[in-house]
């Protein structure tokens, strides 16, 4: 009686790739040492018994392998100012305010607000010589802090006719002691659209070691002696992702 071997393997489908070769070795087809086993009359045997084969009991049900855990860090997204949108009451709450003529320069000073009740509402004076406000906070950037962004709107309405920028304004961060740290928003009388809530978004790219430090969030304005500008600010946000390395 001739045994002889064959091997089967699966064909790839039309289209697919076949796979990339293992830097394992390959595996050989297996053979009979012998290309024919001879047959030997054995003496007749006796019919014996059947013996029953033990029962083959079913294998028990697969046990699923454990589940990784998902990543033990999820980054978190804060928004970290206190009163952003100056509605708080009081009014200014949180915020501090600078005016050299004592001014109140968050409140219902802003028609309309972007979010009612109240704005923030920087110059717009004249006859006081060159004047210059500031609106502030201070707060702690989160440890493990990889993203800040600053968002929220302005408004300019200005009576200057002449293409001069008299009129100044900014959103700027900076350290507590006033070194800047980065540039947000420049505004001036030449601004458009004249007298429009705008939206701003600016992520800070100047972020490296900000972590766990406190920053200032700085609004400023510096008008002329004439022709009156208003800066209007509402509604901001100061959002930090962090949480993770």
């Amino acid at each position: 009686m001739l045994l002889a071997g064959c091997a089967s393997g699966a064909s790839l489908g039309p289209g697919q790739d076949a796979p990339p070769a293992l830097d394992a070795g390959t595996r050989h087809d297996a053979t009979l040492d012998n290309d024919a086993l001879a047959t030997v009359d054995a003496a007749p045997t006796h019919d014996a018994p059947a013996i029953d084969a033990p029962q083959q009991h079913d294998a028990p049900p697969a046990i699923d392998a454990a589940v990784a855990p998902p990543d033990a860090c999820v980054p978190q997204v804060t928004q970290i100012l206190l009163n952003p949108a100056f509605d708080l009451t009081p009014a200014g709450v949180s915020w501090t305010e600078t005016s050299p003529q004592g001014f109140a320069l968050v409140g219902a000073n802003v028609t309309p607000e972007q979010s009612a009740p109240f704005g923030a509402f920087l110059g717009g004076e004249t006859g006081f010589g060159t004047v210059t406000d500031f609106l502030t906070q201070d707060v702690v950037i989160p440890a493990g802090t990889t993203k800040l962004e600053l968002t929220g709107f302005y408004a300019v309405v200005t009576s200057e006719t002449l293409g001069i920028a008299f009129d100044t304004a900014d959103i700027a961060l900076t350290k507590t002691d006033g070194t800047p740290i980065e540039d947000v928003e420049p505004l001036s009388n030449l601004t458009t659209p004249v007298g429009a809530w705008t939206p701003f978004d600016h992520v800070v790219t100047n972020i490296a070691g900000l972590s766990g430090t406190t920053v200032r969030i700085r609004m400023t304005s510096t008008c002329d002696d004439t022709d009156e500008t208003d800066f209007f600010f509402d509604t901001f946000a100061l959002t930090a992702t962090h949480g993770c390395p």
